[in-house]
């Protein structure tokens, strides 16, 4: 076979497993699902070294810019200087509090099959110009882009909701091969690209967010072995994005989670109520205000509804940045599963969520499913 043609061959093998991934029944899919999303959505494979893409890091926010509950939205910093470490809070011992649900990083509806004007991306070989997006992927023969997160709200303050997406790229080759990533923002219903948001070089999406006020707050993940975070935020000046604020947070101020749910198994009847899960997510230290990621993985077709998300999607897999507890506390997100009428559960069903501040301190849970 022709090289051109193994190349073609291995980006429609990227295609199909893209868009199959989700849909994989039992729990090894669902290990297997989360546990690519953590390892920094890029793995090299295929002959022709098309490259398979997840979400993965850490979801981290500048301490003292989180409100500790009742409130989705994060408050304004102190000034606009910038820090080189999060202030750490006073460590509590008390019981679970509620938690915080700040956003959830899925790319909506509204984007994932878009067409949408994408910018030339600082490495050779990354498709760019005018491109259509299947299941939150563009795949041709010279490279794939793959949608890592998105954050919604009005960032031009013009009344309508605008998206950010963070987009990554890699493109064809031989052996191991670099990525790419842009941020950026699209106006609009109309999804008109509005500009893009300096990452700094690095090619790790940790966290995206929105603030009410339409700030971008845009975490980004060091790539040594102690990982770390640099947090900045940024507003839309009319002709571009101008940094405002920013912390350089080291890995070892990071926290240490651990994550379980209770019940451990659930019963589910098609067409019937959703059952509740609650997932419950520990602090073992140190003492931190940064909030956490937390990635919740079901199996097709049941569905997973998120309490507290202003407008909750019902669907089988969440990218969620919850506000961390502090040393010696925990926090609860509540999940709602449920099967649709007529729909039949593959044996060996779960729902499996994760939490971690970098994907070298992550813990997990499984929740098995039966109907």
């Amino acid at each position: 076979m022709r090289e051109s043609d193994e190349l073609v061959s291995a980006f429609t093998e990227l295609e199909a497993f893209v868009r199959g991934t989700s849909r994989l029944p039992g729990l090894a899919a669902a290990q297997s699902e989360a546990a690519r999303r953590r390892r920094g959505r890029i793995a090299v494979w295929s002959a022709a070294a098309a490259v398979v893409l997840v979400l993965g890091g850490a979801a981290t926010v500048v301490a003292g810019w989180l409100p500790r509950s009742g409130m989705t939205g994060l408050e304004p910093s102190p000034s606009p200087s910038v820090t080189t470490a999060p202030t750490p809070s006073p460590s509590v011992t008390t019981g679970p509090v509620p938690a915080t649900v700040l956003a959830d990083m899925t790319p909506p509806e509204q984007l994932r099959n878009a067409t949408i004007d994408v910018p030339a991306f600082d490495l050779a070989g990354c498709p760019s110009g005018r491109l259509e997006f299947r299941d939150e992927a563009f795949v041709s023969s010279v490279g794939a882009v793959l949608m890592d997160a998105a954050a919604v709200g009005d960032v031009d303050a013009d009344g309508t909701e605008d998206i950010v997406v963070a987009l990554r790229c890699a493109p064809g080759g031989s052996g191991h091969v670099p990525s790419s990533v842009q941020v950026l923002a699209y106006s609009g219903p109309g999804l008109a690209l509005l500009g893009s948001v300096p990452t700094g070089g690095l090619t790790r999406v940790a966290s995206l967010l929105v603030r009410p006020d339409g700030d971008v707050e845009l975490g980004m993940a060091r790539a040594d072995g102690v990982q770390g975070i640099v947090f900045d935020r940024y507003r839309w000046g009319g002709s571009g994005f101008e940094r405002i604020d920013g912390v350089d947070v080291p890995g070892d101020a990071l926290p240490v989670v651990a994550v379980s749910a209770e019940p451990t198994a659930v019963q589910l009847v098609p067409g019937g109520p959703s059952t509740t899960i609650v997932v419950t997510v520990r602090n073992e230290g140190p003492d931190s205000d940064l909030p956490l990621q937390l990635t919740v993985v079901g199996t097709e077709p049941a569905t997973v509804e998120v309490e507290g998300l202003a407008s909750p999607a019902v669907q089988s897999r969440h990218d969620l940045v919850i506000v961390a507890p502090e040393a010696g506390q925990a926090v609860t997100v509540t999940l709602r599963v449920a099967l649709p009428a007529g729909a039949t559960l593959p044996v060996g069903s779960s729902v499996l969520v994760a939490a971690y501040p970098t994907d070298v301190n992550t813990s997990s849970f499984t929740v098995a499913l039966q109907a």
